[in-house]
């Protein structure tokens, strides 16, 4: 009895030590707005999940919903296509409130949630292309823009090649994963310009979709700004 309780108590403190090294610390910087309220708002929304719901798992869901808008893209109406689309951004919302108000930030999420994100808007965007509502140009460069999610590791191996050095976590590698300040604005703009595009199709009103494109225009613009800003970002400080 008294060896089986010594190993219910080390199982339990190894699970300890796994949960701990399992999750990131958060911290305010972490927050898409860093305002009291809406931390608030956003713990109170982040604790109604049940502890065994983890964020990745909305963020797989989302991930889910872009293949599907891939699948039906010229068949969906566009109703359903404005309620996935609010659906998947929900989901955005709750996997960063429920991973920070139970402190369930992970490495994999941190790199999984902005590609879910981008896979969204790029999903969402090929479906109206397809219906021919955004010029396939649009789709194009929007596609160009976010080419340092590969040009970036790219850099990096090259120069760890060089140098005959390994990647080393330092105090700012943290910093090197956050979105640079246009790349925050630029999902803004994808995500007004896509639900204009679909409620004036809905409403049958030529001037909202016109305004959707303007949306989008600026969103690619900023997203050109913010490639600019990660290459820079990386040249200061090589890894």
């Amino acid at each position: 009895m008294h060896v089986r309780g010594k190993l219910r108590l080390w199982v339990g403190q190894l699970r300890g030590k796994r949960r701990e090294s399992k999750y990131l610390p958060v911290t305010e910087s972490d927050y898409p707005v860093r305002n009291k309220k809406y931390i608030a708002l956003e713990n109170r929304v982040g604790r109604l999940f049940p502890p065994f719901v983890e964020p990745n798992y909305l963020t797989f869901a989302r991930m889910i919903v872009c293949i599907i808008l891939l699948l039906l893209a010229s068949e969906l109406s566009y109703p359903s296509l404005l309620m996935m689309t609010i659906v998947g951004g929900l989901s955005d919302f709750f996997d960063g409130a429920l991973a920070r108000a139970q402190a369930k930030k992970t490495k994999l999420g941190v790199m999984m949630d902005p590609l879910a994100d981008k896979l969204l808007v790029f999903a969402v965007l090929y479906t109206l292309t397809i219906r021919g509502d955004i010029r396939p140009a649009y789709l194009v460069c929007m596609a160009l823009c976010e080419v340092h999610v590969l040009l970036i590791p790219m850099l990096s191996y090259g120069y760890q090649w060089k140098k005959d050095v390994k990647y080393r976590p330092s105090s700012d590698s943290k910093d090197r994963i956050q979105p640079v300040s246009f790349g925050r604005v630029k999902l803004h703009f994808y995500v007004y310009a896509v639900l204009l595009v679909i409620i004036g199709r809905m409403i049958g009103s030529d001037m909202v979709v016109t305004l959707g494109g303007w949306f989008l225009v600026m969103g690619i613009s900023a997203a050109a700004i913010a490639l600019f800003q990660y290459i820079c970002r990386w040249v200061q400080n090589p890894y």
